[in-house]
């Protein structure tokens, strides 16, 4: 069920053959188990630290926010200390009353450097430079919620980004949801309040 994004060389060992090496070639073998526990060690590191990051973000959509800009900045320092390596990250909201997206929070050692504003042509998640990831935060229109930029200072190998891919984009579904909850509420706070204030104004 593995699918490949570039050409690969796909070598098959089967049981008998896998028995046959093991006795031929011990210490080749032992090397290969020895590594192939690393990559499985890895792995299993790796997705505890993500579902530990998902439910931290799950228990934060819980708490009641006044906006999207405090959520998000909560959000942040939630993310960055899950992510291996020398990370900073920022939080952006689109404003749809100027059509601007505008930076609302940044956390780790130089969130500041990024940038305070993004295209509103960032659409989808992607790659903005070799140690930047943008996160689009979708919604139910073409406009994006708002976005998450995480940046690396250290080197990534392509296995290195693909896991990070995974993990704030997964991060980026819950946050958006979460974001569009609070825009909905703080909508129906202020139709209320329009109402109300409607109705004290109103002759009787």
């Amino acid at each position: 069920r593995a699918v490949a994004q570039t050409d690969v060389t796909l070598l098959v060992l089967g049981r008998g053959d896998l028995v046959r090496w093991l006795g031929a070639e011990p210490q080749t073998a032992v090397g290969f188990f020895v590594e192939l526990l690393r990559v499985l060690s890895h792995r299993l590191r790796r997705s505890s630290n993500d579902l530990v990051l998902l439910f931290d973000l799950s228990q934060l959509t819980l708490q009641r926010f006044d906006d999207g800009a405090g959520f998000l900045q909560a959000v942040l320092q939630r993310v960055v200390p899950h992510l291996e390596g020398e990370w900073s990250a920022a939080a952006f909201l689109y404003n749809e009353f100027n059509d601007e997206v505008s930076r609302v929070g940044t956390e780790g050692p130089r969130g500041e450097s990024l940038p305070e504003t993004l295209p509103l042509g960032e659409t989808a998640s992607r790659w903005l430079d070799a140690a930047s990831f943008c996160v689009a935060l979708r919604g139910k229109t073409t406009t994006p919620l708002g976005f998450l930029v995480a940046r690396n200072e250290a080197a990534m190998d392509p296995r290195e980004k693909g896991e990070v891919e995974v993990t704030l984009t997964a991060a980026g579904h819950l946050v958006a949801s979460a974001l569009q909850n609070i825009r909905h509420d703080a909508e129906e706070r202020l139709r209320a309040r329009l109402q109300q204030r409607q109705a004290y104004d109103s002759p009787l």
